[in-house]
């Protein structure tokens, strides 16, 4: 419908081993959807083993395949994903694997463009949740009432819509995507699996930094 000029071919399929086959970026949206009353955390039962079978067909992916992934709580799943992808492709770079968090900074940025009249860049620490700190490159603090409805906006939609965010969230994919393969200037909000021990956060975590992507 929507005639995309660079879309030469789709394929379909239920089996991860199929779909995988040769990808060079996979996007992890399935899971189980979250619905009004529920956390992020509540899906974490449902949406943990799907994505244990996900990491072990990426096998069939390109040895230097990207995975980004949405399906909720993100950066719990993409844990998941990473550990479950290293044991059947052990040299694969952690740089591959993130979870959307871009999200979170453009509902920052719109929010604060709406209210104040002016741009900032704002930045997403912590994990994809109500716990997630929201902080300003610009040096200007943000407010707790403002800090508390960009924790809770995707509540705030699930109240409104009885449903998940779409359209912001196919947005903030696309600008995720754009930044990772030809890099940013600007800092983006990205859930990253951490390494350095340096940060005082435990080894192995997917916890959202802000980062320069250089393409």
């Amino acid at each position: 419908d929507c005639n995309y000029k660079c879309l030469k071919k789709m394929t379909y399929s239920t089996d991860p081993n199929e779909a995988f086959k040769d990808c060079d970026l996979i996007i992890f949206l399935g899971g189980s959807p979250r619905l009004p009353g529920m956390e992020r955390s509540d899906l974490l039962k449902a949406n943990g083993d799907i994505y244990k079978v996900q990491g072990i067909a990426l096998k069939n992916a390109k040895p230097n395949v990207k995975c980004l992934v949405i399906g909720n709580p993100c950066n719990t799943n993409c844990k998941i994903l990473y550990d479950n992808a290293k044991s059947v492709l052990p040299n694969i770079p952690k740089e591959n694997f993130t979870c959307l968090t871009r999200l979170d900074q453009n509902r920052t940025e719109g929010l604060y463009k709406s209210l104040k009249g002016k741009e900032i860049n704002g930045i997403i620490i912590g994990n994809h949740s109500s716990s997630m700190f929201v902080d300003n490159v610009n040096g200007e603090d943000f407010d707790d009432d403002f800090v508390k409805r960009i924790q809770n906006r995707g509540t705030e939609i699930l109240n409104v819509k009885k449903m998940s965010s779409t359209f912001s969230a196919a947005k903030a994919i696309s600008d995720h995507v754009k930044d990772w393969f030809y890099g940013s200037d600007k800092l983006c909000s990205t859930g990253v699996i951490v390494e350095d021990n340096n940060l005082n956060i435990k080894k192995g975590l997917c916890v959202s930094f802000p980062v320069k992507f250089k393409g």
